[in-house]
């Protein structure tokens, strides 16, 4: 089956990814390079030895068009300044249609559910890993992933696979909300807790949003703190200090040393750094000529045009700036029409929190999440209309558990 046969090659490029790092090989890091590029293609040639024929829908196409177009443009008109990036914003939104174009995975086949099963633990192995390291008080690359808001990316677009198993909805759930607070990252936090919302019917579901409440609950003021408690409590002192001073509208004004002084040494500064952040970006952006305007900066160059030489922690921001209005427009109307085709349901439980972290995160740049995160989009923007036996199982923890929808 074409799932089965993806995860078999993301397992491959992960075990390739964490050899490469655990080695620091230049050799194995061009490997992964080239078996990512090679990903599609493969999956491709899959889909012809089966006589699977590959599907377009019309509004994807578009989109896919208008966001190639606009990355095509900027470089034609800024410039490329960071050929990696302009590789995975081309390539890894193929999967959605690969994913789409995918036969329903046949549950009732025991032994591809035990494939599915062995894969999906293979997968996992990396998070667990990552979860560890963050435990332990690791700064910085964690295992496979750059930091800690890649893992808690790559945990939410995994749980997919447990919706494939036929586990329901329950588990995802689970999974969703223990590894957004394990990862303490509130961005993964406030984006899970959105989407669960957006995507579960509250009267329906009544039964799973109790028992999140009760684990959230437990797990911030249990015995055991938790990091994200804590992160909570300094950001709200920040942003009660910002709000003492009036200083919301002249974040720019201000340096990062500014804010550090001004919101106290405890404080957590990631809402703060992403607002100003944004705000010079932007003013790059507008007042850097017509081309800029209507063709952005040039992939990769946000980096080159702020004082901090990061990208912004907002992948619709990032594609405004560096591809212009045009690239903006297909991303984000790719991404709408994934959202809007699989429609209010359990299954859009990962696609939602991932498009909601595009917000306030640099996500594109991880090829392995965005794999799956196109793969599983696409997946369920074809199948999620199908009769629920085709899908899933009966949700779990559901009033009402004889439909997801």
């Amino acid at each position: 089956m074409e799932t089965l046969t993806l995860l078999r090659l993301l397992a491959v490029y992960v075990a390739l990814t964490a050899l490469e790092r655990l080695t620091g090989s230049g050799v194995l890091r061009a490997g992964v390079n080239a078996f990512g590029v090679l990903m599609p293609a493969l999956m491709l040639a899959h889909f012809a030895l089966r006589g699977q024929l590959l599907m377009l829908p019309r509004g994807l196409l578009v989109a896919y068009a208008l966001l190639a177009a606009g990355l095509l443009l900027s470089v034609v008109f800024s410039g490329l300044h960071e050929a990696a990036d302009l590789i995975k914003l081309l390539l890894a939104p193929l999967f959605a249609f690969l994913g789409y174009s995918a036969s329903a995975f046949d549950r009732d086949d025991p032994a591809a559910l035990a494939q599915l099963r062995a894969l999906g633990l293979v997968l996992v192995l990396p998070v667990v890993y990552a979860l560890l390291l963050n435990w332990a008080g690791t700064a910085g690359e964690l295992g496979v992933f750059v930091n800690r808001n890649n893992a808690a990316l790559y945990l939410v677009v995994l749980a997919n696979v447990l919706l494939v198993m036929g586990l329901g909805v329950g588990p995802v759930v689970l999974t969703l909300t223990v590894g957004a607070l394990m990862f303490s990252t509130l961005g993964v936090v406030i984006a899970v807790a959105v989407a669960l919302v957006v995507s579960l019917s509250f009267r329906r579901y009544l039964p799973a949003y109790l028992a999140a409440a009760l684990l959230v609950g437990l797990l911030l003021f249990g015995p055991v703190e938790l990091p994200v408690g804590e992160r909570l409590g300094t950001l709200w002192e920040g942003v009660s200090a910002i709000t003492a001073l009036g200083l919301w509208t002249s974040l720019h004004d201000l340096s990062y040393a500014d804010l550090y002084l001004i919101t106290g040494e405890n404080s957590d500064l990631s809402l703060f750094f992403r607002l100003k952040h944004w705000e010079d970006l932007l003013l790059v952006w507008t007042s850097d000529g017509w081309a800029s305007l209507l063709f952005g900066l040039g992939v990769g160059s946000a980096p080159l045009h702020t004082e901090i030489g990061l990208v912004p922690h907002n992948d619709y921001l990032r594609l405004l700036i560096e591809a212009g209005p045009l690239g903006f427009a297909g991303f984000a109307g790719f991404v709408g029409w994934l959202l809007l085709s699989i429609g209010r349901s359990a299954l859009l439980m990962s696609t939602a929190a991932v498009s909601i972290y595009f917000f306030t995160e640099n996500l594109v740049g991880n090829f392995a999440a965005m794999t799956l995160f196109y793969w599983f989009a696409g997946y369920w923007a074809r199948h999620a209309s199908k009769p629920l036996a085709t899908v899933t199982s009966p949700a779990l923890w559901s009033v009402q558990p004889s439909a997801l929808r």
